[in-house]
């Protein structure tokens, strides 16, 4: 590793000249290349791209544009451009090194430019890992698909989208949305993580609503709700977490204690002298225990679920509160038609559920979206 960081500095300036005319691709390994001169320079390696080759790529897809910086920024964009440049590498080697090939490809380099011209004009590292993120899925797509052309779409709506912006968006399509959650998870570690989601989405103002659907994440007519008040929404996706305990007398009316012990699944989680539910709602409990075998036990709890008494809303309010700064805020704001009314489109969508994956290592897809099997 460390002398592929001493190559790669080595490499660094090859393809730069910003106070240079040539366009020099460098000592592109093993390669019989052909250039292309025009927005941004195309190369075309016969025999295989390696990382070393990859890390030039990088560098001359942009090599044309950064000659319109000044004496003074030269540095500062050769600083990004490494950075983006060992960022995206890294990253595409834990996937698959096999991807690095599609480097030879225009469309590929067209969409490489992107990203590394974002960095380099804004050095923002979370746009730069967004954007890295959507490469990498760009890499992995079909070409001429309409998962390919979405794709694209977002590379340019993202650099446009302001960090709250792009937060709130996350927050909207998440209350959109039910995961796996267990109680303990829902609480101490994914609450905890999308609270700068709360933080953003407080400063959001008229204009910021506007904005997503003009530049395509949203749309909707103003007389048409599409989204629920975010204590309805909470409550309707995290259906038992959001419930009370029940003791263990009452627990043992439900289940016997042998029975528990027998089956060695964990379905109830103590707080006090209480126990709740684990589960995040009957669809998930469903699904769980009857791929363990274990549905009759799902059918007998589903019997007994009015022992945990549903929270009210305004219980739901206050509970959340206690827990994220921004709550009420942000309650406030999902109470508004113009957000009640924003249908998230697909590039929307797309957009959320990658910041999603990256923020909170959450996978939600298409299927999930539009009900595919």
């Amino acid at each position: 590793m460390e002398v592929l960081l001493i190559k790669l500095m080595g490499i660094i300036r090859l393809s730069m000249g910003i106070n240079d005319t040539k366009q020099d691709i460098g000592n592109v390994s093993n390669a019989n290349v052909n250039q292309v001169n025009g927005n941004g320079t195309t190369i075309i390696n016969n025999n295989g791209i390696s990382v070393v080759d990859a890390y030039n790529i990088c560098h001359a897809v942009v090599e044309n544009d950064l000659k319109v910086y000044a004496q003074k920024a030269e540095e500062k964009a050769q600083e990004r451009l490494k950075e983006i440049s060992s960022s995206l590498i890294d990253r595409i080697s834990k996937v698959e090194k096999g991807l690095f090939d599609k480097f030879e490809e225009p469309a590929i380099q067209l969409a490489l430019r992107k990203p590394v011209l974002e960095y380099i004009k804004s050095g923002d590292k979370d746009e730069a890992e967004l954007m890295i993120d959507n490469l990498i899925q760009r890499l992995e797509v079909e070409e001429h698909t309409t998962l390919q052309s979405l794709i694209d779409e977002a590379s340019s709506i993202i650099p446009k989208l302001s960090v709250d912006c792009l937060n709130f968006l996350s927050l909207l399509v998440f209350s959109k949305a039910y995961f796996g959650f267990t109680r303990l998870g829902f609480f101490k570690y994914y609450l905890p993580k999308i609270e700068k989601w709360f933080e953003s989405s407080s400063r959001i103002t008229e204009l910021d609503v506007a904005y997503l659907r003009q530049i395509g994440c949203c749309s909707g007519g103003m007389t048409i709700s599409y989204n629920q008040d975010l204590e309805d929404s909470f409550r309707g996706n995290y259906n038992w977490i959001f419930r009370d305990g029940v003791t263990m007398n009452e627990l043992y009316q439900i289940f016997d204690i042998d029975t528990l012990k027998k089956t060695n699944v964990q379905l109830f989680t103590m707080e006090g002298d209480k126990a709740y539910l684990m589960f995040p709602n009957e669809d998930i409990a469903h699904q769980y225990l009857k791929q363990m075998g274990l549905e009759n036990m799902f059918y007998q709890l589903k019997a007994h679920i009015d022992k945990f008494t549903l929270h009210s809303k305004s219980y739901i309010s206050d509970e959340m509160k206690d827990k994220i700064k921004y709550w009420e805020k942000v309650s406030s704001l999902f109470q508004k038609q113009s957000v009640k009314s924003l249908f998230v489109n697909p590039v929307g969508y797309y957009i959320a559920m990658r910041k999603m994956k990256l923020d909170l290592d959450l996978n939600l897809d298409f299927k999930n979206v539009y009900g595919e099997d």
